[in-house]
């Protein structure tokens, strides 16, 4: 088994805290001065990507308390000495105010709308590598001015930092392939963060394009680990751990190209992720290590390579993901453990379910199947290519899936939901027998609440629109809102779904 591991550690960990010395006696009538010092975190300033020197300039603005009309923005420029900066204000007594405050390079490609709360991100022309696109940003809700105040807020990153190093970088060189510049393509990227809220939205498909890689004063942030930096960008996310799909590519001196996929990476606000490994000489063998820094504890995400049944029940019951380098045969059903999330690349190859059980994947946690390849549910029994219970959730993307017939010859469901959710992305889905002159290909059991959203794939003899096999008061159309399933083949019927446009 080879294994793959991801890496997220907390890139400079700037939480936000507040701590005061507010001199607040009997109420005080006209003006207080209102002494902000804002402080990115002490652990920062050591030479290195993310070290938040980068971030000189800081930029505020100042609400009554709840409102979003600006009573001060920031017009001359406030500069950090070190790792603070300081605002003082002249704020009238007796009155409750919200602030919130943005740190980040001269030339950063951000724009600051005081009036909606916002920080924009244009990405037109974005290139890779630029380390002052980091920045840091803080709120301040309700701080009540009765005398003269001093506080001290820190900063936090809104970024994750996505990481990319090569442990063979010299084999590669001798084998005449030295990098000279590097481009990410990277999915689910927000374009915009509310600085009051803190959410970030949008959701774009970037491209980081091609640009020279790190100087080699750039140290890769894996204690242990002799990497040579490839490539370093900023995402723009939001605070809860989320899954992105990663494209490489590695271009050199002369002008060739070796382009790396990395699927289901996990990225997180203020947090490293580190992908590295045998990058330029072997497309396989890589790591992408996650850990937290600090006192935090560890999130590991283990990706393993498997050609045996063994192995593949060993890998899922641990959770993470996994890539199919040989067809299975399955001695017993494949079973998701709840709690756990898997990713499954069938990397064309055949799951098959070869025993007397019913199901080939029974889902009680989440997985996601991807990639080209076949999942066969069997015949013989009630069968089923992917079986989803209560409080399971399946994502399929991509394969093909298929069942046989039941001891009777009688049409068994190739995808089920047994109160579990399914969303369907892509993929083939067949049934091989009729039952009750229907093929069952998706079904519902109606003694649950279950759910089925389609937004892709192809369907034999099934029209996931107008399925017929729900009871009374059920809805029969599987298909998710926005989108249509439409006749592709007469012979053999074929339904497609696709975006309704």
């Amino acid at each position: 088994m080879k294994k793959i591991f991801y890496c997220l550690c907390a890139a400079s960990a700037m939480l936000f805290t507040a701590c005061s010395d507010e001199a607040v006696n009997a109420p005080v009538e006209g003006e207080s001065l209102v002494t902000i010092t804002t402080q990115l975190p002490a652990d920062l300033g050591t030479r290195t990507f993310g070290d938040g020197t980068t971030a000189t300039k800081l930029t505020y603005a100042v609400y009554e308390a709840g409102q979003k009309t600006p009573l001060i923005e920031s017009t001359d420029e406030v500069t950090f000495s070190g790792l603070t900066a300081t605002v003082k204000l002249r704020l009238a007594n007796g009155k409750k105010y919200d602030l919130v405050f943005w740190a980040d390079a001269a030339d950063a490609p951000y724009t600051f709308d005081a009036r909606t709360q916002t920080i924009s991100i244009n990405y037109a022309g974005v290139t890779s590598n630029l380390e002052n696109r980091d920045a840091f940003f803080a709120h301040e809700d309700a701080l009540l001015v009765n005398g003269t105040i001093n506080k001290t807020i820190q900063l936090f990153r809104p970024f994750a930092q996505l990481n990319i190093g090569a442990t063979d970088y010299e084999d590669a060189a001798t084998a005449e392939f030295t990098t000279a510049s590097s481009a990410v393509k990277v999915n689910h990227v927000a374009n915009a963060l509310n600085l009051h809220t803190g959410v970030a939205t949008g959701d774009e498909e970037i491209t980081f394009d091609d640009a020279a890689v790190p100087a080699d004063g750039e140290t890769f942030p894996v204690a242990g680990i002799d990497a040579d930096y490839l490539a370093m960008n900023y995402l723009l996310v939001n605070v809860d751990k989320q899954l992105v799909d990663i494209e490489f590519t590695a271009t050199s001196t002369k002008d060739e190209k070796i382009t790396r996929s990395y699927a289901n990476v996990p990225v997180q606000r203020n947090f490293r992720t580190n992908i590295y490994g045998n990058i330029l000489t072997e497309e396989a063998n890589f790591n992408i290590v996650i850990v937290p820094g600090f006192e935090n504890p560890d999130y590991n995400f283990e990706v393993v390579e498997v050609a045996t049944a063994t192995d593949l029940a060993t890998a899922v019951a641990a959770g993470g993901a996994v890539k199919l380098t040989a067809d299975i045969a399955l001695p017993a059903t494949l079973s998701i453990p709840a709690g756990k999330e898997v990713t499954i690349d069938l990397n064309g190859k055949k799951l098959t379910n070869a025993s007397t059980q019913n199901f080939a994947i029974e889902v009680n946690g989440a997985v996601v199947i991807e990639g080209n390849g076949e999942v066969y549910g069997g015949s013989g029994h009630d069968n089923q290519a992917v079986h989803v219970n209560v409080g399971g959730k399946a994502i399929i993307k991509g394969g093909t899936f298929n069942v046989g017939g039941d001891a009777n010859g009688a049409g068994n469901s190739c995808v089920e939901s047994n109160g579990g959710e399914i969303e369907i992305y892509g993929g083939v889905f067949k049934s091989e027998a009729q039952f009750q002159n229907k093929y069952w290909v998706l079904n519902m059991n109606d003694n649950y609440d279950c759910m089925f959203k389609v937004y892709g794939g192809q369907f034999y003899n099934f029209d996931p629109s107008d399925t017929n096999t729900e009871p009374a008061k059920h809805s029969d159309n599987f298909v998710a809102p926005g989108y249509k399933s439409v006749k592709i083949s007469d012979d053999p019927v074929i339904y497609e779904v696709v975006k309704d446009e």
